[in-house]
C-alpha cells in the first residue's frame, strides 16, 4: 500500500507502529533486540549499533578490541521529520561485497575489495531512514539514505546532521583547523597546516576533513568523506565539544546558509574511518573503494552513442605523467605569456619524457590565436600535450560558458585543465557560491563530465579534498589542497605529516622541485616527496637547468605517475616517514625526516633475482645530492643517513 494512501489512518496507529506503510517491521520488537552487529571479513573491525529508548540511533567501532569509535549519535534532522530521534525500527538486511577494479592512477593498479554490509531502516511518520555500515579490514563506513516509500521526488530541507565520533579518552590528534585563506575570513582551499592537539582541546575549532587520530598504542584512525560529488549534498567538517566528541558541520566556506534542499529519495556522502596501524592508513584505498563495484561515469545518452563515441568513456585516453611547470620560479619574473618561456619547457618536458606541460594564470593575455595553434602544435609534435590554467568562478560559472570555453580548447588541442580558485579567490563575476556549497559541487561534477566528453583530463587547484571521485571519473588526474611548494617556505614537520593524512585520500598536487627554493629542507627530501605523495601528474616547478645534466636527471626521466604498488616501510607522525611504490619491476622509495637520522632498509619485499639500487642521499649542503649505484637482493640491508630536514630516494632495477 502505498504511503500517501496512508494519510487515512489515524497518526496515533502510526506513532506505535500498529500500521506500516512501507517496509514490513519486526514482529513484536522488544528493545532488547534493537541492537545490532556487524564485523569486517577478517573480524578484525566490529561496529555496533543499537536504537535506545529515545528512539536515538548510537553506534560504536573497534578494532582489535581497540575502542576507535565510543558510543555516538547519528541522524538527520529536517524541515519535515525528525530522524535521529523517536525512530522505530523497520528492518535490517545484511550482505557480503567483493570485487575488484583496476585503477588508472592511484596507489595500485588492481584493487580487490572485501567487505560486509549492515543496512538498518527506521521511520519517523512516512518518512525512511537507512543507515548503512560497512566493515573492511582497514576500517569502516556508513552513509544514510532518506526516502519515503510512494516514489516521491519531493525535495526535503536538510537543518541539521548530528553524525558523531567520540573519540576515546584525550586522543592524540592531527587536524587542520579552518583558517580563512584572505582577510575577509570566507575563503578555504585545504592549505593550511596540520596541527597537533589533544583531543579535549578541540572545541572552538572548525576541523577540517581529512583528520587524523590516535586510538591505541598503534591503532589510528582517520575520518574523512567519500562519494561527495554527485551527491547533492555539501561538504563536512568537525567540531568538537569539550570532551572530545566531534560532530559533523557544514564546510565553513560554503557560505552562511547552513541549510539546504536535497531531493528525495538522497543518499548521503559516505562517512568513512580508516583504522589501524600507519601502514594500514598510508597503503589503503577505502576513500575510492567504498564506491563499490561500479563503472566509470558514462553520460545519459551513452547508448545512443556511436561505437568511437563509446569509447571515450574507457578512459584509455587518460594518460598519467609528469608534468613540466614554469610558474612557481618564474612568477614575478616572466609572465606566463612569455612564449619564449613556454617553448623552454616543452623542449625540458620532451628532453625528459614527461607527457604534459602547465600554461599557467596569465597565459591567455593578449592571446593571438595563431600563437596558441603554433605552440599547442609544437608541443604535440615533441610528444608533450598541453595543460591550460583556468578560473573555476569567472570561466564556468555557467554551464554555457564550461560548454564555450571547453569547445573553444578542445579545438586548440589542448589536453586539459588546471583549474583554480573554487575558492571564491580573485572572482570577478557574480557567482555567489564556493568551495563545497552544493552549486560548486555541481560545478566540479559539471567539469568532469563535460572535460570527460572531451577527453580531457583535470587537475584541480584552490579545491576542496579528494572524496574518492577518481573512482568513477579517472580524469580527475590531480588535485591541490595541500599546504605545497607554492608556498615555499613548506617545513618537514608538515611534510613528514601529510603521507599520514592529506597524502592517504588521493593525489596531491605538491609541485616538487629539484632544489630547495628556501631554507629548512633539503634536496633529499624534495626528491624524496615525488615517491611519498602519489598523483597522476606531478607538476615539475623548477628551473629547466636543474633537471638536465644532474645527478638526478635519470631519476626525474623514469619517475612514474600512477603506481602497481604501495608498501609503507616505517616511520611515525613526530619524526619521519618512508614508502616504498612499484611500477612493473621496479621500486621507488622516497623518505624523509625532521631531525638527522640514520636508518636500515631491508629489501624483503622484493622477489627473487639480482637487482640494481640508485640511491639519493641528501649531500653536502642542502642544495646537493649524493647518488650512487650498488647491487642488491632481497635479503640485503642498506644504511641511510638523513640530514635534518632531510630525506632520500632510491630506484630499484630489475638486472
Amino acid at each position: 500500500m502505498k504511503i500517501k494512501n496512508c494519510l487515512l489512518l489515524s497518526l496515533g496507529l502510526l506513532s506505535i507502529g500498529l500500521v506500516s506503510c512501507g517496509p514490513k517491521e519486526s514482529d513484536n520488537p522488544v528493545k532488547e533486540t534493537n541492537k545490532w552487529s556487524i564485523s569486517s571479513p577478517d573480524n578484525k573491525v566490529n561496529i555496533e549499533v543499537n536504537l535506545n529508548n529515545d528512539g536515538e540511533i548510537h553506534y560504536s567501532v573497534k578494532k582489535n578490541n581497540t575502542a576507535i569509535v565510543e558510543d555516538s549519535k547519528l541522524g538527520i534532522d529536517s524541515d519535515v521529520a525528525n530522524l535521529h530521534s523517536g525512530l522505530t525500527f523497520v528492518e535490517k538486511k545484511e550482505s557480503t561485497l567483493n570485487f575488484e577494479y583496476e585503477a588508472i592512477s592511484g596507489k595500485e593498479s588492481l584493487v580487490k575489495s572485501s567487505s560486509n554490509e549492515l543496512r538498518l531502516t527506521f521511520r519517523e511518520y512516512y518518512y525512511y531512514i537507512d543507515v548503512v555500515f560497512r566493515a573492511y579490514s582497514d576500517g569502516y563506513a556508513f552513509r544514510y539514505e532518506i526516502y519515503k516509500n510512494d516514489d516521491s521526488n519531493e525535495e526535503i530541507i536538510i537543518l541539521d546532521e548530528l553524525t558523531e565520533f567520540n573519540l576515546p579518552d584525550k586522543s592524540a590528534t592531527y587536524a587542520m583547523p579552518y583558517v580563512s585563506s584572505t582577510s575577509n575570513g570566507d575563503t578555504f582551499s585545504y592549505e593550511d597546516y596540520y596541527n597537533y592537539r589533544r583531543s579535549d582541546r578541540l572545541q572552538d575549532l572548525k576541523i577540517s576533513m581529512p583528520f587524523l587520530y590516535e586510538a591505541g598504542n598503534d591503532m589510528y584512525s582517520l575520518i574523512t568523506e567519500s562519494e561527495l560529488i554527485g551527491s547533492n549534498y555539501i561538504g563536512s567538517f568537525l567540531e568538537s565539544d569539550e570532551n572530545g566528541t566531534l560532530k559533523t558541520i557544514p564546510a565553513p566556506a560554503g557560505g552562511s546558509d547552513t541549510t539546504y534542499n536535497v531531493p528525495l529519495p538522497f543518499k548521503s556522502p559516505w562517512r568513512i574511518g580508516i583504522s589501524g596501524s600507519l601502514k594500514e592508513i598510508v597503503e589503503s584505498n577505502l576513500v575510492e573503494e567504498v564506491y563499490g563495484d561500479v563503472e566509470y561515469w558514462k553520460p545519459d545518452n551513452y547508448d545512443e552513442l556511436t561505437k568511437e563515441e563509446q569509447e571515450i568513456y574507457n578512459y584509455d585516453w587518460v594518460t598519467p605523467g609528469v608534468s613540466a611547470w614554469s610558474w612557481l620560479v618564474y612568477n614575478g619574473v616572466r609572465g606566463q605569456n612569455d612564449w619564449d618561456l613556454q617553448y623552454e619547457y616543452v623542449d625540458l618536458a620532451s628532453e625528459m619524457g614527461w607527457k604534459r606541460t602547465i600554461l599557467d594564470g596569465g597565459w591567455d593575455t593578449a592571446l593571438n590565436p595563431s600563437t596558441l595553434t603554433e605552440f599547442v602544435n609544437y608541443a604535440n609534435s615533441k610528444g608533450v600535450k598541453v595543460m591550460v590554467w583556468c578560473h573555476a568562478l569567472n570561466k564556468f560559472d555557467t554551464y554555457e560558458k564550461r560548454v564555450s570555453q571547453l569547445d573553444q580548447y578542445a579545438r586548440f588541442g589542448i589536453e586539459g585543465i588546471k583549474v583554480d580558485f573554487f575558492d571564491g579567490q580573485e572572482k570577478t563575476t557574480n557567482a555567489t557560491f564556493q568551495m563545497e556549497d552544493q552549486e560548486t559541487l555541481e560545478l566540479y561534477e559539471s567539469l568532469y563530465q563535460l572535460c570527460a566528453e572531451r577527453k580531457m583530463v583535470v587537475n584541480c587547484h584552490g579545491s576542496n579534498k579528494p572524496t574518492g571521485e577518481r573512482r568513477i571519473y579517472p580524469n580527475v588526474i590531480n588535485r591541490e589542497a595541500i599546504r605545497g611548494n607554492e608556498f615555499k617556505t613548506i617545513n618537514t614537520s608538515q611534510t613528514t605529516l601529510l603521507p599520514f593524512i592529506r597524502g592517504v585520500v588521493g593525489p596531491s598536487d605538491f609541485t616538487p622541485v629539484s632544489k630547495p627554493l628556501r631554507s629548512g629542507i633539503t634536496m633529499g627530501q624534495q626528491i624524496a616527496l615525488c615517491i611519498l605523495l602519489e598523483s597522476g601528474s606531478p607538476s615539475m616547478a623548477d628551473y629547466s637547468e636543474n633537471y638536465l645534466n644532474q645527478p638526478t636527471t635519470e631519476f626525474y626521466k623514469n619517475l612514474p605517475a600512477s603506481w602497481d604498488e604501495t608498501l609503507f616501510i616505517g616511520g611515525d607522525l613526530e619524526s619521519h616517514c618512508v614508502i616504498a611504490r612499484r611500477k612493473g619491476s621496479e621500486w621507488w622509495l622516497g623518505g624523509n625526516t625532521i631531525d638527522e637520522m640514520d636508518i636500515n632498509i631491508n629489501f624483503d619485499f622484493l622477489g627473487e633475482g639480482k637487482f640494481k639500487a640508485y640511491i639519493y642521499e641528501d649531500g653536502e649542503d642542502a642544495s646537493s645530492v649524493n647518488v650512487k649505484e650498488t647491487e642488491i637482493t632481497k635479503e640485503s640491508n642498506i644504511d641511510i643517513k638523513m640530514k635534518e630536514n632531510g630525506g632520500f630516494a632510491i630506484r630499484i632495477v630489475r638486472e
